[in-house]
């Protein structure tokens, strides 16, 4: 599944340079409308994998493919884990501050939800210094969306999960599913959502 948000040039003035905030139906408007030369948009979608959706301001330029259709979203897991834990802090459930239970693997320190999410937890590093070093790291997403998933939603798999923390707030409308019961990539949704 592919996704890209725009901004529209500096030089669209038309009121579509405004955002909107979609619901379950998105706008839509042309490319020329959105303030992008409609020739070179459409050499550049030419080169987009599909399926796939350009946004700009909220509302749909183009699209190609089934953008309904539910792929794999690899990496962007670690996006929906962090709309997770935006949520639960916008709920005041927990802070960016708020030490992760189970996070000090393979030691102490704990890490935070801002470090697991902002990639500086060191979770299951030997060199323990939570919020000094950046990794990529697969398994702290895992483990943080887990103690979420059980913590703040007991009993829901990571779709369901996925549903109750924003799913119904942004109006998904096609289906989601975890391959692998995993917040490292083993999330299928679609483009559109």
């Amino acid at each position: 599944a592919s996704l890209f948000f725009v901004t529209p040039p500096l030089s669209a003035t038309t009121s579509y340079a405004v955002a909107v905030f979609p619901g379950q139906d998105w706008q839509t408007v042309t490319p020329e409308e959105a303030g992008f030369d409609p020739a070179a948009f459409q050499q550049a979608m030419d080169l987009l994998p599909s399926p796939v959706v350009v946004i700009a301001s909220g509302r749909i330029v183009g699209s190609k493919g089934s953008i309904a259709q539910s792929d794999p979203i690899f990496s962007g897991g670690k996006s929906v884990a962090a709309l997770v834990a935006a949520t639960l802090i916008q709920s005041g459930f927990i802070t960016s501050n708020t030490e992760v239970p189970g996070s000090d693997h393979p030691g102490p320190p704990g890490a935070t939800y801002g470090q697991f999410m902002a990639m500086t937890s060191d979770f299951g590093s030997a060199a323990r210094a939570p919020g000094q070093h950046y990794a990529y790291n697969n398994e702290a997403v895992v483990h943080y969306g887990r103690q979420m998933q059980q913590q703040f939603f007991p009993g829901q798999d990571v779709p369901q999960t996925i549903f109750s923390a924003f799913g119904a707030t942004l109006q998904l409308q096609d289906p989601v599913s975890a391959f692998d019961e995993s917040w490292n990539g083993g999330i299928a949704m679609s483009s559109r959502d």
